[in-house]
């Protein structure tokens, strides 16, 4: 091959190449906002809840920004989780999604499932247990008069 010819294939496949890096960003508009409320959420109480899904995606999800994505959670001591997915494994579908309260925080990353879900990671330090559904709280109970 000709030196010039050789020189003008690098050129055009260098600047093909660098159109397409510019246009892989805006290619996706949920996956970008996915990402940029995700940076917001991180400095948020995470809020979590078992629901798992009849594919292999993660059984949990975390609110980021106003859209629940299915999350990997693990934890530098995976025993506790362990022992709650293991407890929330058994709850009936009809049930389902059993909000939790949990303590950690999300990775800055989004990732795609093998199935081609958006899902994120998030390290937990602390899984506090269920969150009472709104159907399951208690009527609120006037408190008693103060005596006059």
């Amino acid at each position: 091959m000709r030196p010039w010819l050789a020189a003008v294939v690098a050129l055009v496949a260098l600047v093909a190449c660098g159109a397409a890096e510019g246009k892989r960003g805006s290619a996706n508009p949920f996956a970008d906002q996915l990402l940029s409320d995700l940076r917001a959420a991180r400095d948020k109480p995470i809020v979590a809840r078992w629901n798992p899904a009849p594919c292999a995606c993660p059984p949990f999800e975390v609110l980021v920004g106003a859209t629940w994505v299915r999350a990997e959670l693990y934890a530098s001591d995976p025993e506790p989780l362990l022992a709650w997915q293991a407890f929330l494994a058994a709850t009936p579908t009809e049930a389902l999604p059993v909000p939790l309260q949990v303590e950690g925080r999300l990775e800055r990353q989004v990732f795609r499932t093998s199935y081609g879900a958006y899902a994120v990671r998030a390290e937990i330090s602390t899984v506090l247990g269920p969150r009472p559904t709104p159907a399951a709280v208690p009527e609120a109970v006037a408190p008693a008069e103060a005596p006059k």
